[in-house]
Parts: C-alpha cells; structure tokens; sequence
C-alpha cells in the first residue's frame, strides 16, 4: 500500500522476539503491577542460575530429551512407546530435576543440540528493560495520571512508515461530546438534555 500510493517500497523488519511477546501480552502488564492472575502453557523449569523452558510438543521431542536425561527406563516401557503423554508427569519431574543441575546456557546448548526445543526463559519484568527490546523499541512508554506504564509496540518494522503504539490513554467520558455529536449526530439541545438527566457525564 505504501508503494501504491507514494510509488516507493518499504522494507519490512519482523522479530520474532517481539512476536512471541505478543503472546504473553497479559504476563507483560502483571509483571508491571501487583495483582496476580493465573496462566497456563508449558512449565518453566528453574536451573542453576534462572529458567528454561523446554516444551515437548511431539513425541519425537520426549524421546530426545529422555535420551538426554538418560531415563532408558522410560525410553523403554510398551505404554511409552504407544503414547508418550502417558508419563508426562514423570517425564516433567525428571526434566525439572536435570535442568536444577545445569545453567539456564548448558540446559539450552545441550537440549537445542538434541533436537529439543528449549530457550532461557526470560521473565516478563527482564524483558521490560532487556538490551534487545530497548535496542529495538519494543514498547511504548505510555504517560497516565497514575504513572507511566510500557506496552507493547507492533513486532514489525515498516521503512518510511510510522508503527508504534500510540502514547496517550483517555480519560473516563474525555470523547463522550465528540462521539455523541459528531458521529452520532445529536445536537448540542439533546446532549444538554441528556447530561441534565445525568444519562452520561
């Protein structure tokens, strides 16, 4: 569209950091306040010095970091050939107690090299002011009257466009004349009307 209508391309810069993050969009503003909310997803696993997280998502991936482990035991039962889920539980209990044993950088080097996904877990208020997400502007710094708070911009990049989350938050009823009047078509008798009725502030 941007060629279209100014007859020069843009170049398109997408991290995939940044889209992950989009996925986690609700972690992002807990870690920024003290309310709590639950969440699901693959468990994290605590190491030495942080977390990883290891998701098996195929049987393949159980068997590679069951051989990792070294749990021939599991490797080897009839009920885990035919449907490895059946030992999940098990399987992520020995995951937790062999990532305890290594760094969040060994856990990562020797899964990814076996062929299981596995990345250092970041926790949300790390990714606030991570070198790479400042770096790449990653978020918004948005002003409110009850202090400024960090969203999430778009995970893409346009040359010769402007893409960023927008930087003010409006105040309860601040556009209920605008949107009455103008999109609505009410005249200024009617919202004089209706505010002396106390129908809206």
């Amino acid at each position: 569209m941007h060629r279209l209508r100014n007859g020069v391309g843009s170049h398109v810069d997408v991290a995939m950091a940044d889209s992950m993050m989009t996925l986690v969009g609700m972690q992002i503003q807990q870690a920024q306040h003290d309310a709590l909310w639950p969440s699901g997803g693959f468990p994290s696993y605590a190491t030495k010095d942080g977390y990883v997280n290891i998701p098996l998502v195929s049987p393949i991936t159980y068997r590679q970091a069951l051989k990792v482990m070294g749990r021939d035991d599991i490797l080897s039962d009839p009920e885990f050939q035919t449907s490895p889920a059946t030992r999940r539980v098990e399987i992520i209990e020995a995951l937790r107690n062999w990532a305890a044993e290594h760094t969040s950088e060994e856990s990562d080097t020797i899964m990814t090299a076996a062929g299981v996904p596995c990345a250092i877990y970041r926790m949300p208020h790390e990714v606030l002011d991570h070198p790479q997400t400042v770096a790449r502007g990653s978020f918004t710094d948005v002003p409110t009257a009850n202090g400024s708070f960090k969203i999430l911009n778009p995970p893409f990049q346009i040359s010769g466009a402007g893409v960023k989350a927008g930087t003010t938050v409006p105040t309860l009823g601040e556009h209920t004349h605008d949107v009455l009047a103008d999109i609505l078509g009410l005249s200024e008798a009617d919202l004089a009307a209706a505010a002396g009725e106390k129908a809206f502030g």
